[in-house]
């Protein structure tokens, strides 16, 4: 078995967070060098949380459990014992800009455990494990202070900050309005439907009826007032 275990834990992580990452950066080289790999994109929402699997691990194969922060400092661990190692990482939320945003951020803190980790013990195992935000309570407190995970029901509450309860500024700085779909929609009307209507009602306004612009065959209006 592996001297260490090492399980990242990314909070509301999706399968297209780890493919969007540059194929130039420390995690995605070291998956690619790794001897093998295995994904697992989906599995049942009742499987045991990573927490829980990690302690049945340790427990079962008499390894020292260990959770590390993403900041931490120099790894120590004692060579005679095998180790299970945990980080958790803050929650990825957000559009698809941001979440990458993020995304790049966290892939510095996991390579720069990783080469530390590969130092301490060449033969070790990672686990990448994303799971969803409301089995993360816990880990939520620490970098929310508005999230209280106490709540009778089981189901996470956020409690608004009274200072900054409501955003200063406009409508337009509280709400995002002007989504994408919003603004290709208006372009649309405007640049293509509205020209196509003023240029129908041009034509029918062309139209002239030819019972009002042009007399009858064979009608003489000198004729007409003589009689």
């Amino acid at each position: 078995m592996c001297s260490l275990l090492d399980w990242l834990k990314l909070v509301q992580l999706h399968n297209s967070d780890l493919r969007g990452l540059h194929p130039s950066c420390g995690v995605a080289t070291a998956i690619h060098n790794a001897p093998s790999s295995r994904q697992l994109p989906h599995v049942e929402r009742n499987i045991v949380s990573g927490d829980s699997l990690a302690e049945r691990i340790a427990s079962r194969c008499g390894y020292a459990l260990a959770d590390i922060r993403p900041d931490y400092g120099e790894l120590t661990y004692d060579g005679n014992k095998k180790h299970v190692l945990t980080m958790s990482m803050p929650p990825i939320e957000g559009p698809a800009k941001h979440r990458k945003l993020v995304m790049s951020e966290h892939e510095q803190l996991i390579a720069g455990a990783l080469e530390k980790l590969a130092v301490l013990s060449p033969s070790h195992l990672v686990l990448y494990s994303g799971s969803p935000l409301l089995a993360q309570k816990r880990q939520l407190s620490e970098y929310d202070p508005d999230f209280d995970f106490s709540s009778e029901d089981g189901d996470p509450v956020f409690h608004a900050n009274a200072v900054a309860a409501v955003a200063d500024g406009g409508i337009f700085q509280r709400y995002q309005l002007l989504t994408p779909a919003l603004i290709i929609s208006l372009l649309v009307v405007f640049v293509i439907l509205i020209p196509v209507l003023v240029l129908g009602i041009t034509a029918l306004a062309s139209i002239q009826s030819p019972l009002r612009s042009e007399a009858p065959s064979g009608y003489s209006a000198h004729e007409k007032k003589v009689q």
